[in-house]
């Protein structure tokens, strides 16, 4: 990254200008305090149910066994960046003889309590072109990932799993990224449906395609994403664990291969790297879509047509239907004196 052109800015050239500006906008955006609008927190909690269960929790609650260990980390990619320690998933993968042992260990500490190392809270923030964006020299199309310790990963990845287990449940199921009972093809076959039914219809209607700006960088866990989790009926202990995984992090921007400042992380936003958050981004926008959901008023995508008139049916009815009709309420459809079969009844159908 060697030249740069910021919005209504000078064009900036060479390493150190460069270098300098990103981290300080690293340094702007981690170093204060979230500043959150609390009336707007509290209209979308609102929205909240609590959809956590006592299996849930227990099953969250857990200590990870050696073999689900094992499971996160071959599923791992091999061959990703380090993070600041060094050491990759395919060290972890092929000494796992050597080093289950120690990674058992290390996590049931973590689960129960004890801090996380100084390598394990801090990241490597690097700096990518995002898609369809090479040419670009704006500072706002590059994406920050964040390198992180493969333990970390591991760690963070038992999270992302055991928590997707319950997002069948826990999030709106107008999210389709998150849950196994649904797909992104579900919401591509519902918009073109919709456009084919409007099409027919004549009937006016718009199509509104929203994105949210650096969505990472701007969502903070602990004032936003973990009192979402507690209205939605997280144990307090599960709570008290993800804040002490994602406490008191520390970030280290990396420009042309060379590290900056380190950069303590006051905002605790979510890293973009870590393989939870994006649990953690879906259930910080589900109160939104909740809201939505329960305001706006879509278009009849399809009805069945019901063919003729009504009609009246005559026959006879067992007195222990007729019963049953009286239950319902529908005793105004039925002859009081239908209790034989030499009876008949009118019953209107529809």
């Amino acid at each position: 990254i060697l030249q740069l052109h910021p919005e209504g800015g000078e064009l900036l050239e060479g390493h150190d200008a460069c270098s300098t500006y990103l981290e300080e906008q690293v340094r702007e955006l981690l170093d204060k305090k979230a500043v959150l609008c609390k009336q707007a927190q509290a209209e979308l909690l609102a929205e909240v149910d609590k959809v956590f269960t006592d299996t849930d929790n227990d099953m969250l609650t857990r200590t990870p066994t050696k073999d689900e260990i094992a499971k996160a980390l071959k599923a791992s990619n091999m061959n990703s960046a380090p993070g600041t320690d060094g050491l990759t998933f395919l060290l972890y993968s092929v000494h796992w003889d050597i080093l289950e042992d120690a990674m058992l260990a290390m996590i049931t500490a973590m689960w129960e309590g004890s801090a996380l190392t100084a390598s394990q809270r801090t990241s490597l923030m690097v700096f990518g072109k995002k898609p369809g964006k090479a040419n670009s020299l704006l500072p706002g199309d590059l994406r920050r990932i964040s390198l992180l310790n493969s333990d970390f990963k591991v760690m963070t990845s038992l999270e992302a799993h055991h928590f997707k287990s319950t997002m069948t449940h826990t999030v709106s199921p107008l999210q389709l990224v998150a849950g196994d009972n649904r797909r992104i093809h579900h919401g591509i076959a519902r918009a073109r449906d919709a456009i084919q039914a409007v099409s027919k219809s004549g009937v006016g209607c718009a199509l509104l395609d929203l994105d949210f700006m650096a969505a990472f960088d701007f969502q903070v866990f602990n004032d936003w994403v973990l009192l979402v989790l507690r209205a939605k009926g997280l144990s307090e202990a599960v709570e008290n664990r993800l804040v002490n995984i994602f406490e008191r992090r520390i970030t280290i921007p990396v420009i042309n291969s060379v590290q900056g400042k380190a950069v303590n992380n006051i905002r605790r936003n979510l890293s973009q790297g870590c393989p939870s958050a994006m649990n953690w981004f879906s259930f910080a926008i589900d109160p939104l879509l909740c809201f939505l959901e329960r305001r706006l008023e879509g278009i009849p995508i399809y009805s069945r047509p019901i063919q003729g008139p009504a009609q009246r049916g005559v026959g006879w009815l067992p007195p222990l239907v007729v019963e049953r009709y009286k239950v319902l309420g529908l005793a105004d459809n039925v002859k009081p004196s239908v209790t034989t079969m030499a009876e008949f009844a009118t019953v209107e159908r529809g």
